[in-house]
């Protein structure tokens, strides 16, 4: 298998400086001295998402919501995100933007307990032990199972 580096990751990472809310989590979430990766991207990993904030030694994404979050399609599309980032093995828990605002170090245990880590754990494995396997994000497995169906059928594979 071919790897062809994609760009988009670390130009994101310069771009999308996080919002106020993200800002302030950001901190709370580096005191409890984990590893962690802020608006990490999933690509590389079988999902297409940027989690908000990504600490791979406890299987955990924070993700912080401003208001729109309460819409009907906003709900929606949080559950998919959900389901898809559970489905690779990553438990997520949600705290709104004027949570983080007010008491970023309170949002951040509420996160912790409500996953079950609070407090934290004390023998936690390794960063590079924890890092999801580099794998293909579904849209493109979907695609080339297409081509090759393809090809089967015309006779080149």
């Amino acid at each position: 298998m071919s790897f062809r580096f994609n760009p988009m990751g670390p130009r994101w990472h310069k771009l999308y400086k996080g919002t106020p809310a993200e800002q302030a989590l950001e901190d709370a979430v580096a005191r409890l001295g984990v590893p962690y990766r802020s608006q990490f991207p999933g690509f590389l990993y079988g999902f297409r998402y940027f989690p908000d904030f990504f600490l791979p030694t406890l299987q955990l994404v924070i993700e912080v919501d401003d208001t729109s979050h309460s819409r009907a399609a906003k709900i929606l599309k949080d559950a998919e995100r959900t389901e898809a980032l559970e489905s690779k093995g990553w438990q997520v828990v949600r705290c709104s933007n004027r949570e983080a605002l007010d008491d970023p170090d309170g949002a951040v245990r509420r996160c912790l307990i409500e996953a079950g880590l609070w407090p934290l754990p004390e023998n936690l494995p390794k960063l590079a032990d924890c890092m999801p396997k580099l794998g293909k994000v579904p849209k493109k497995e979907q695609r080339e199972a297409k081509t090759a169906q393809r090809r089967h059928r015309r006779g080149l594979a």
